[in-house]
């Protein structure tokens, strides 16, 4: 059994586009930490907050304003956040 981890993506908007940070956390509070400093950025639309295991994934929290974002999974495994 593996030990899942966390993934926070920043979403936001700025002059050159949609972008998105991710960052890797070990710990839920750590995520949650860094994505309420994430949505306190004046270009920011929020985060979103994914639990990961070996085998899948699953959003723990959405919190994102002013735009509908979709989170996705690449045929490579990588996952991603992109506007609607």
């Amino acid at each position: 059994m593996s030990v899942p981890f966390y993934k926070l993506i920043a979403v936001g908007e700025n002059e050159y586009g949609f972008w998105n940070e991710p960052m890797i956390c070990m710990k839920l509070e750590t995520a949650y930490h860094y994505g309420e400093i994430a949505a306190q950025k004046e270009d920011s639309y929020g985060y979103v907050i994914l639990e990961v295991n070996h085998e899948d994934w699953r959003i723990i929290n959405k919190l994102v304003y002013g735009c509908d974002v979709e989170v996705y999974c690449t045929p490579q495994g990588n996952i991603k956040v992109k506007k609607k």
